[in-house]
């Protein structure tokens, strides 16, 4: 055809050896590229562009063949150029003559590159001037030159393609020397393709780096048997895998031990060629089911394969005892077990970050859980749920009991849970987490928070520590540095009250204890009278104006051997003795207050309250008799005194000047009150 004989004809040339352009077909896609560089190169020369077009094939051609045009000089990239041998000045100060011959004097040039280089290859050039194409109409250009012709050293430019067009420049200013004559288009012809150069492999190498991923994580169906194979192969090819059960449904133990295969092959594949052995990742979640058979064969896997590791779900409503404790065990491997947050997962249930336990479980199961949290370094789990799991309507269900975690993990100093109705579970929860580091602990503050005596047990194991501590006298407790305990305002009874008594001697710096508000009876209040002369407690209150105890006489009795704690305190190397106690609404009755009168004298007691505990005047004057010379404080409001008492407590405040008394919510006369009043002052409240 006659199309392919023009491709094929060499193109002609012309008397000054350039090539006449040639049209290309359009599949030439490497000269059009070619040609695409080379306009690139010619915008960085002459300046910003407005429009470039493609061209394939470009001659060279000299710019001082366009001297005579100066559009054409302009169009093909050159620069023309106004050239004189005289200096130029202002037309409106020459007169006619003057800027004839200022007119006749100049001459015109085309060249390559800056006007500049007319100073330096023409002598005696003294002005120089670039002409843009605006002023092209202006330019009358004289004929053939009579001068010397200078040539310079710098390239030609490209001959523009008549067939494609030609590249225009925009008529800017521009200064003379590089780079300040670039524009902002010219550094973006330049910066565009490399920058889409990096960009394309940017995409491919994270388009590859997703694709591995997902081919790293295998959902396994084992009731359909097709995920062994595609799981060997991938643990072969990228030296780990992420077999993913959670899609599964309900498993069997068996199902889990056959994975044990499918691990072992991949680990002899990368032993024969010489390659360490996979990373390989087991994820369950909460729709697999697992319970204590699961775990023990999840324990054997991580046991036998060191380079195994599990994930595990954070719902755990389902499980029992025998299982929660079987978790703990699994999540002791740290670094091998790991909690991921179920609200972080696709379909996941629960907010993310909360271990859902159910409620019904032990409180010292929840606590051994929670400590294992603590020391295995699970920073995904942020709170602690224990939820009932709804059956039907859900009508009557208890509502859950939440713990976060994550301000316990900042107060590494307190305990404080005041006015959260956390109860036992959320005590012992607290309790286990914080165990590690109990030995930092200088206040634990549980106001107000439903603790009944499983809470107070494991409180005192948080305080114990060690559980030989409890039997070996020599072993000092885990938080021996405690100054406060306030457990006001709870369930406590006399189990939780032995419990906590039996930690009281190994905490050397314990001087406050509140106890008031619960219900401590007989047999608390024994426990805590042996436990309390070999202790530092200088303060306990067992009893305010808001609440004491059901002590009885008896419990009062038997506190009234706590008050002669000289000898028992100087042999167990305490310093200090009980300065302060708070009876008060602990129903001590006259029994009670005739027991503590024998044994005040010998006390080291300064502040003593048993108000509205039913004295009487027997019981008042039984103590009013028996006060230690140092008491500083006595409150028995509310006691139902009568003015039988008057010179008795006339006498006691003569007999110790110190002494504070209050009489308040009492039978006493009008007469008698004032009498006090006048006589004492400030020191009777009346």
């Amino acid at each position: 055809s006659s199309s392919a004989a023009k491709r094929q004809t060499p193109p002609a040339r012309t008397a000054e050896g350039a090539h006449t352009p040639t049209r290309v077909h359009a599949h030439a896609w490497p000269m059009a590229w070619a040609a695409h560089l080379a306009l690139v190169l010619a915008v960085v020369g002459r300046g910003t562009v407005e429009a470039v077009e493609v061209n394939t094939t470009l001659p060279p051609v000299r710019c001082s063949a366009y001297r005579a045009s100066c559009d054409q000089c302009i169009i093909v990239g050159c620069s023309f150029c106004e050239a004189s041998g005289m200096p130029q000045r202002a037309e409106k100060t020459l007169t006619a003559e003057e800027l004839a011959a200022q007119q006749a004097g100049m001459d015109y040039a085309c060249v390559q590159g800056s006007c500049q280089n007319l100073l330096l290859t023409r002598p005696g050039t003294v002005h120089v001037k670039y002409l843009f194409k605006s002023e092209c109409s202006s330019v009358i250009v004289p004929g053939p030159s009579t001068s010397t012709t200078y040539t310079t050293t710098t390239a030609d430019p490209l001959e523009p393609d008549p067939y494609l067009g030609v590249a225009k420049a925009k008529d800017v200013e521009r200064p003379d020397e590089w780079p300040h004559n670039w524009g902002v288009l010219n550094w973006v012809a330049v910066c565009a393709t490399p920058s889409v150069l990096i960009f394309i492999v940017c995409g491919i190498y994270w388009r590859c780096r997703l694709k591995e991923k997902s081919l790293r994580r295998v959902h396994a169906d084992p009731e359909r048997g097709g995920a062994t194979s595609s799981f060997s192969m991938v643990a072969g090819a990228f030296g780990g895998a992420s077999l993913d059960f959670s899609k599964a449904g309900p498993l069997t133990p068996e199902q889990i031990r056959d994975t044990e295969t499918i691990i072992a092959e991949s680990e002899l594949a990368a032993k024969r060629r010489g390659q360490k052995p996979p990373k390989q990742c087991l994820v369950f979640g909460p729709e697999n089911a697992l319970a204590r058979p699961h775990l023990l064969n999840v324990m054997g896997l991580l046991d036998r394969h060191p380079a195994v590791s599990v994930r595990l779900d954070m719902d755990w409503r389902l499980a029992s005892d025998q299982d929660l404790q079987m978790l703990a065990t699994v999540l002791g491997r740290r670094g091998r077990c790991q909690l991921q947050a179920a609200g972080g997962r696709k379909g996941g249930a629960g907010p993310a970050g909360r271990l859902r336990v159910p409620l019904r479980a032990s409180p010292a199961v929840l606590g051994d859980l929670a400590e294992v949290l603590a020391t295995a370094g699970h920073a995904s789990a942020e709170s602690v749920s224990a939820e009932a799991v709804a059956t039907g309507s859900g009508a009557g269900l208890m509502p859950p009991v939440l713990v976060e975690l994550t301000p316990l993990r900042l107060s590494c100093q307190e305990l404080v849970l005041n006015r959260q109705k956390v109860g036992d579970i959320g005590c012992a929860v607290a309790c286990g987490f914080v165990r590690p580091w109990a030995g930092r602990l200088i206040a634990v503050r549980l106001l107000e928070c439903n603790i009944g005596d499983a809470g107070a047990c494991e409180l005192a194991r948080l305080l114990l520590g060690n559980p030989e501590a409890a039997r070996d006298l020599s072993a000092p407790a885990a938080a021996r540095d405690l100054r406060e305990l306030v457990l006001s305002a709870n369930r406590i009874g006399d189990r939780g009250m032995i419990s906590l008594a039996e930690a009281l001697p190994k905490c050397d710096k314990l001087e406050r204890l509140l106890l008031d508000r619960n219900l401590i009876g007989i047999a608390g209040a024994r426990a805590l009278a042996r436990c309390l002369r070999r202790s530092s407690v200088r303060e306990l209150v067992l009893g305010s104006h808001l609440g004491g105890n059901p002590l009885g006489p008896l419990g009062a009795e038997a506190l009234a051997g706590a008050l002669n704690d000289g000898m028992e305190r100087a042999a167990a190397d305490r310093a200090t003795r009980l300065e302060a106690l708070n009876l008060e609404s602990c129903e001590v009755g006259e029994l009670g207050a005739k027991a503590l009168a024998t044994m005040l004298p010998g006390s080291g007691v300064t502040l003593l309250s048993l108000a509205s505990d039913d004295l009487g005047d027997e019981g008042a004057a039984a103590v009013l008799q028996a006060l230690p010379p140092g008491l500083m404080s006595l409150d028995l409001a509310g006691n139902s005194l009568s003015d039988r008492l008057g010179q008795l407590i006339e006498e006691t405040l003569q007999r110790q000047p110190t002494l504070s008394l209050s009489l308040a919510q009492n039978d006493l006369s009008p007469n008698l009150k004032s009498f006090l009043r006048e006589a004492h002052g400030q020191r009777v409240r009346v």
